[in-house]
């Protein structure tokens, strides 16, 4: 004979405690959190990419500045190699050498004047331009006729003599060029 086989009681299984990190989700909920995430990504890259867009744009401002900061300050290195240029005649030697020399030098910065009269009309403001156009017209009229002047006095023969110890005049070069500096400080602001 056979014995009845007990039939186990069931036990009950306890209710799971939900754990705060998990997240049961069906399929329209994990689509909503890709979304989510995608957008958060889309927000991120669109948020760097402005960053960056503006670093480029703050580095080409301050480049530009300096790029016209080194242009005026060529530009009024040139007028003031003009201002000198009576100078190196008064200085001369007498030699036909000192004299090539002081002619070319001379006709280079004339060429430079030229380059940087052209140069600030289409790279500057026209009030800076304009500037520039009358301390070099002053700076030619005045340092000019000094060059004429010093062309028709004798060579320098010693050292003692290189000292001037006069300064050559050139009032209207002195203020246009104080002007011009002032236009292009101010054009340096904007």
């Amino acid at each position: 004979m056979m014995l009845p086989t007990p039939t186990p009681t069931p036990t009950p299984t306890p209710t799971p405690t939900p754990d705060p990190w998990t997240i049961t989700l069906d399929s329209g909920g994990a689509v909503l959190i890709a979304a989510g995430l995608q957008a958060i990504a889309t927000l991120i890259a669109v948020i760097v990419a402005a960053h960056i867009a503006g670093g480029y744009r703050e580095q080409r401002r301050l480049a530009q500045q300096r790029d016209r900061a080194v242009l005026h300050a060529d530009a009024l290195k040139a007028i003031h190699d003009y201002l000198e240029s009576p100078y190196r005649v008064r200085r001369r030697d007498g030699s036909v050498e000192a004299r090539m020399r002081i002619t070319d030098l001379i006709s280079d910065i004339q060429a430079r004047l030229r380059y940087y009269e052209t140069l600030l009309r289409l790279e500057s403001t026209p009030t800076i331009a304009d500037a520039y156009d009358a301390a070099t017209a002053a700076v030619r009229r005045e340092a000019g006729q000094a060059m004429t002047d010093a062309w028709k006095s004798r060579p320098t023969k010693s050292d003692e003599e290189v000292p001037l110890g006069t300064r050559i005049e050139t009032p209207d070069s002195d203020r246009l060029v104080r002007e011009l500096r002032a236009a292009m400080e101010a054009g340096a602001q904007d």
